[in-house]
């Protein structure tokens, strides 16, 4: 009897084990389609916290990724991020052009905002977005990151009209979807309502990246192929390249 019941408790276990191993991300929704919202440049002092007050008001989340020098008097956004359910990722310090720095510079301009990020939230983030979406390849190996680009550009920088912006989102958007916004503008801050509405319209959750990525791992959805352009050749490249 006792060996009875010892098989069966190990059982049990092992059933309670394999749930939870196979147990959707928070956010995840059976038969839903996902994007993830995805914001660059920020926080800027006014335009940041307008797109805050619409998560907020709309129970949505999203993914900032922060200029790491703009991150000590923007402190009280990434707070706010945190607690609102989104997340806060790199976008490096300066927003430079990482085509015109050594490995050396990139990888100080991703430690020191990755530092500032983590001094201000507790912990450190997971991915990061290079500027212009532009790096070479060498220098990516060495950096302990997950890159994220995108694979829908709101092009919300050069529009600059919020019904525009909302209009080309609603229309290109694709299950797995990255998308690229900025809160840099005013037009983006109000485009972001009429964008969460729509989505949600449609039938799209919206997940931040680490959900996005972890149910494109439990087969939940298939992430659309990033916008990239890697660079053959770069100062960060020199020592590496080939010919």
């Amino acid at each position: 009897m006792k060996r009875y019941i010892s098989l069966l408790l190990a059982a049990l276990a092992a059933l309670s084990l394999a749930g939870s191993a196979a147990e959707p991300p928070a956010g995840a929704e059976e038969g839903r389609k996902y994007v993830a919202l995805t914001f660059d440049d920020g926080p800027h002092p006014q335009y940041t916290r307008k797109v805050l007050d619409t998560l907020e008001e709309k129970g949505a989340r999203a993914t900032f990724f922060v200029v790491g020098f703009r991150v000590e008097k923007g402190r009280e956004d990434l707070e706010r991020m945190v607690k609102l359910g989104c997340e806060v990722e790199n976008h490096t310090w300066s927003h430079a052009d990482l085509r015109t720095l050594s490995a050396e510079g990139v990888l100080k301009e991703l430690d020191d905002t990755n530092k500032a990020i983590k001094a201000a939230i507790g912990r450190e983030p997971e991915f990061f977005r290079p500027p212009y979406g532009e790096i070479g390849r060498s220098v990516l190996r060495r950096i302990p990151m997950q890159e994220v680009m995108w694979t829908l550009d709101s092009r919300d920088w050069s529009v600059l009209n919020a019904g525009r912006v909302t209009s080309y989102i609603l229309n290109n958007a694709k299950n797995g979807d990255i998308i690229l916004m900025h809160d840099f503008y005013q037009s983006t801050a109000d485009a972001v309502g009429p964008v969460i509405d729509g989505l949600r319209e449609r039938g799209f959750a919206l997940v931040t990246m680490s959900t996005l990525r972890r149910l494109e791992k439990l087969g939940e959805v298939s992430i659309r192929t990033p916008w990239t352009h890697y660079l053959k050749a770069s100062p960060a490249d020199s020592a590496s390249v080939e010919g």
